[in-house]
């Protein structure tokens, strides 16, 4: 491992700094090196995940957020011509593995006790059932939206705004691409619809990640210090969409939590065109924002006749994941947006 020693790694006790250590070798190194010290190292990662989510320790949560962005980026960056890769590593996948768990069980908690027994036994009544719910939650008509953003954001809160939101909004193609691994018939048809659209029906210049740079570089935001400025919240939110698109087992979460990603869109950009008009930002910002409102309130609908209907009468048990990841979705966009509100200048 260079100039650093296993033990001198261990005794850190910073887990931001060892993945930062660790992500630039290669695989087989990091297995190696790491071999006779991995359940020390595992334990570490238990005590850090207790700290987060028993002890509720705020920076704690953060470190999580912010060593599963960096092993996440190892699955969807591509690495130049020889370079080193710790993609496969079967310590950074232990590692990865034990601080989903934790993060999992920590959302599962705050999921209402009495849902379960709520849940339809139709199909089409669980549809009617799951939008009601997604309605009624904080997060639909949330006040940073409907009330700060159309009202008096400024364009130093735009700013602040767009980067926590590039989590998501600068992967989401990513996301389905992942998702529909695995898929068949109307329910692969679906997302592969969704994922054109993110493709700008093959125009470059209309392809979503594309838009939303546009926008970025419109509100004057420097790409070079942006993933530095991310809040544990947003990070949150990102590494989710991420931990339900990559892993087959988490499917019926991730099509849960992407149908309510679609459903609440429409509203809310609606809100961040009135805020960028207000602050007379270039025309082309609202040009990614636009081309959602029309396209996601039709894929929301879509995404649950097509997606959802067919998953669940083929697999009946399948509505529990789903309506966890619908959960997962509300609970986390709530608290980001919390999270937002409360740092911007003025709160209406």
């Amino acid at each position: 491992m260079g100039k650093i020693e296993p033990q001198e790694l261990l005794q850190t006790r910073d887990l931001i700094y060892i993945i930062d250590q660790l992500i630039t070798l290669d695989a087989e190194e990091i297995d190696q090196a790491l071999f006779d010290i991995q359940t020390e190292l595992f334990e570490l990662v238990r005590e850090v995940c207790q700290e987060a989510y028993v002890s509720n320790l705020q920076n704690s949560v953060f470190v999580i957020q912010n060593v599963l962005y960096k092993i996440y980026r190892l699955h969807v960056s591509i690495p130049e011509p020889g370079q080193k890769n710790a993609e496969s590593s079967f310590i950074i996948t232990g590692i990865r593995n034990l601080l989903e768990k934790y993060f999992f069980a920590n959302e599962d908690k705050a999921i209402p006790p009495s849902i379960w027994q709520q849940v339809p036994n139709t199909p089409k009544k669980y549809v009617k059932w799951l939008i009601n719910i997604i309605k009624k939650h904080p997060t639909h008509a949330h006040h940073l939206y409907e009330e700060y953003l159309r009202k008096y954001a400024t364009k130093k809160d735009l700013q602040q705004f767009l980067i926590q939101e590039s989590t998501i909004d600068n992967r989401f193609d990513d996301f389905l691409a992942l998702l529909q691994v695995g898929t068949d018939g109307v329910a692969k048809l679906e997302i592969a619809s969704n994922y054109w659209d993110e493709m700008g029906n093959g125009d470059e210049y209309k392809m979503h990640t594309v838009m939303f740079s546009r926008t970025m570089s419109n509100l004057d935001i420097d790409y070079s210090e942006w993933e530095n400025l991310l809040t544990t919240e947003a990070l949150v939110c990102g590494n989710l969409s991420l931990m339900l698109s990559l892993h087959r087992k988490n499917y019926y979460k991730g099509i849960g939590y992407f149908a309510a990603t679609e459903y609440m869109t429409p509203r809310r950009f609606k809100n961040v065109i009135s805020a960028l008009k207000r602050n007379e930002v270039c025309v082309s910002a609202a040009e990614y924002y636009k081309e959602h409102i029309s396209i996601d309130a039709i894929h929301a609908i879509n995404w649950f006749n097509n997606v959802i209907i067919p998953t669940i009468e083929k697999h009946p048990e399948a509505v529990d994941d789903i309506t966890r990841g619908v959960f997962y979705r509300l609970n986390t966009s709530q608290k980001y947006l919390d999270s937002l509100l409360s740092k911007f200048a003025v709160v209406a």
